[in-house]
């Protein structure tokens, strides 16, 4: 999510998201979406306020199945009525997608399991400022956000540091040179053209 870009999350009929938390120390705002996954977007990103339209689209219903084609929905064939080449699930006699004696989980088409939990998001993904678990107890799950965040205000109290110590070095110089013009004077020493 990179802002100046177009719309790229709720952008379905009737789906609307929450802002959970604000940035205050951080530059990301925590939004629910209607999945229930929470995620941290660049508060420099712009959403428009309410809810997507259309909202009976749910309750509309196909007449006829070339009206889903019309869609470009295409048929879904089982893997169960495929031959083995086709499907993992394919071959066999009768309706079986065991092999032998021995069950089978639920594939793919290409061989990955479908079920039991397995993981298919890229491992990149998961580590992205999605929060689905907040990774070594950083604020918001990016740590590489918190480390610039740490290296600003380290510079901020350098640069704070440094002006102070410019500030009152110039005073003292500044009062030592007072000091030096009242000693002349009560001396009795009086500058002269040439001294300018």
């Amino acid at each position: 999510m990179n802002p100046g870009l177009s719309g790229k999350l709720v952008r379905a009929a009737r789906t609307s998201t929450k802002i959970l938390k604000e940035p205050k120390a951080s530059k990301h705002y925590l939004i629910k979406l209607s999945s229930g996954k929470e995620k941290l977007i660049d508060s420099r990103c712009k959403a428009t306020i309410g809810t997507m339209s259309n909202l009976e689209h749910e309750a509309k219903k196909l007449r006829t199945a070339e009206q889903s084609r019309w869609l470009g929905w295409r048929p879904v064939v089982r893997g169960v009525a495929m031959n083995l080449v086709d499907h993992p699930h394919g071959g066999g006699e009768g309706r079986s997608k065991s092999s032998g004696s021995h069950g089978r989980s639920s594939q793919t088409p290409w061989g990955k399991p479908c079920k039991s939990g397995f993981k298919t998001r890229p491992q990149k993904k998961r580590r992205s400022l999605v929060r689905v678990v907040r990774r070594l107890g950083f604020r918001g799950g990016c740590w590489f956000s918190d480390i610039l965040g740490l290296t600003w205000r380290v510079l901020e109290l350098v640069l704070v540091v440094v002006s102070f110590v410019v500030v009152f070095v110039g005073m003292g110089r500044a009062e030592v040179s007072s000091e030096v013009q009242l000693q002349d004077i009560v001396s009795g020493y009086r500058p002269t053209q040439s001294d300018h």
